[in-house]
């Protein structure tokens, strides 16, 4: 008895290769790609993670998605969470994650969620570091509004602060 399997093996050698590919790209990211299951463990991490927060692999895989997340942008990334389960397509959040050298960076998560049958499977997160890109938006906020001499507020600062303080005091 014989049984031609032909097709079977060259799909297999797709698969193999596609694996590969996925593998390559996502261990060679600058950006942290990372699966999710859907109650909120982490299942896979790319190596990025080390050269970005600090953490191996290992430290990172099935733990919480949260574990590393400031305190003030949990609620923040839960809520998007939520949204995803829900039925939103791809969701985009700035929060601060904590750096495994015990400061914060600020990265820009993009969440996409993988269907199979209408229900969420896994979510796939893609996440860089804007924490050059925060801090000098902070400096530009700083030369818009206060003198880069004297650290007084500008003009529009002082007037804007005024009205506020008008408008409090009338009441």
């Amino acid at each position: 008895i014989a049984k031609d399997i032909t097709s079977q093996k060259d799909m297999e050698k797709i698969l193999r290769e596609n694996e590969e590919k996925y593998r390559l790209i996502s261990e060679n990211a600058f950006d942290i790609i990372r699966v999710i299951s859907p109650s909120g463990y982490v299942k896979y991490v790319s190596p990025s993670i080390q050269k970005i927060l600090g953490y191996s692999v290992e430290e990172y895989v099935g733990k919480s998605y949260l574990k590393y997340v400031h305190p003030e942008d949990v609620s923040i990334l839960r809520k998007r969470l939520t949204d995803i389960m829900n039925g939103e397509k791809t969701s985009v959040v700035e929060i601060r994650v904590l750096h495994k050298k015990g400061f914060y960076l600020w990265l820009e998560i993009t969440t996409t969620p993988v269907l199979e049958n209408g229900e969420v499977r896994e979510l796939v997160t893609i996440a860089r570091d804007i924490t050059d890109r925060k801090k000098l938006l902070e400096k530009l906020k700083k030369a818009a509004f206060y003198d880069s001499l004297s650290k007084l507020p500008s003009r529009r600062v002082f007037h804007k602060q005024l009205h506020a303080a008008i408008n409090e005091s009338a009441l």
